[in-house]
């Protein structure tokens, strides 16, 4: 397991900025950008720094989190703290180019029997899909198919490589309109899992996302899974997934 990680050029710029020890980032007085997550006996939260580069500052987000671990066959007994099964995928995800944040530094400790780790990563370029879609029925039909290919494209390069990222929601995808071609990343990693023996692991996915848009339209959704399967029409197994969904979100109570 990597105790401690970096980029180049992150010694330089934390040192700069007075954070060239695990201490002095983990208690760093900065305020959260959502209420910190507290569960099981441990804590995360996320904050939004300026780090100062050669090149100049540049806001980073700060993830710290307090014994929040995960088992997996490689760390069966005591586990491995989520943020760094986040580092771990964050360089895979870059190796195989899909777009995701970019990893800057990762450090983590055990002090008084608890698990204490940090990770900073490079801010995302653009704005969440929730905040979107609070003006999808204003949107042109272009830029509702832009929009949807772009995530269809970086959902489908995922699954492609078996990831699952397992809590797909609008506010975990970020769209980037600052060019004439929309494109989008994928965030908050550290659910994520790698899933060689299950041919339909993606409609996991799928339904996170399915059930957390409900101003989208019925015609839009399936419009979205023709482009996440890369299918040009409905054929019996875009049919099987999309009926699966259909009954998991009426399950629920999402029409």
């Amino acid at each position: 397991m990597i105790s401690r990680w970096h980029a180049d050029g992150l010694e330089a710029a934390l040192a700069r900025a007075g954070l060239a020890t695990f201490d002095a980032i983990w208690d760093l007085d900065e305020g959260y950008v959502e209420e910190p997550n507290v569960r099981r006996g441990g804590w995360s939260g996320v904050s939004r720094i300026a780090l100062p580069f050669d090149d100049g500052a540049r806001p980073v987000f700060l993830k710290r989190q307090a014994n929040h671990v995960t088992r997996s066959l490689r760390y069966p007994v005591f586990g491995e703290p989520t943020l760094h099964r986040e580092l771990v995928r964050l360089r895979e995800f870059s190796r195989l180019h899909i777009t995701a944040p970019v990893p800057l530094h990762y450090a983590h400790t055990k002090k008084a029997g608890e698990w204490r780790a940090v990770l900073l990563v490079a801010e995302v370029p653009g704005r969440s899909l929730t905040s979107w879609l609070d003006g999808y029925g204003a949107a042109s039909r272009a830029t509702k198919d832009a929009v949807m290919k772009a995530v269809a494209e970086v959902c489908r390069r995922m699954w492609s490589h078996h990831y699952e990222h397992r809590s797909l929601y609008p506010k975990h995808i970020f769209l980037d309109d600052s060019t004439s071609r929309i494109s989008a990343a994928v965030i908050d990693l550290e659910k994520s899992r790698h899933r060689c023996l299950h041919p339909t692991f993606h409609v996991r996915d799928l339904d996170a996302l399915n059930r957390r848009t409900p101003r989208v339209s019925r015609s839009d959704r399936l419009r979205f899974l023709l482009k996440a399967v890369d299918a040009e029409r409905v054929t019996p197994a875009v049919r099987e997934v999309w009926t699966r969904l259909v009954e998991r979100a009426a399950r629920r109570g999402v029409s």
